[in-house]
């Protein structure tokens, strides 16, 4: 292994990086911020500006809003065989 791929190894492994933690702790979060929840203890929102006068950001209203995809009602019982 090279040298300078030794020490980027070693940079990767060390214990003085630590992760990069995004959003805000959920209590501090201010209005016009998306409340997403993307950890747990302690708690963080994402934090990114939302739409409108809404709870979530545009990315993480479409993971908890989702339209359905146009096709047959399978409900409703109109299987083809």
């Amino acid at each position: 292994m090279s040298r300078g791929l030794r020490n980027v190894t070693e940079a990767i492994t060390s214990k003085t990086i630590q992760p990069v933690k995004r959003g805000v702790p959920f209590l501090q979060a201010k209005e016009g911020q998306c409340r997403f929840i993307t950890s747990e203890r302690p708690y963080r929102c994402c934090g990114e500006p939302v739409t409108e006068s809404r709870s979530w950001c545009s990315e993480h209203r479409q993971r908890v809003f989702y339209t359905k995809a146009p096709g047959p009602d399978l409900a409703a019982g109109s299987q083809s065989i």
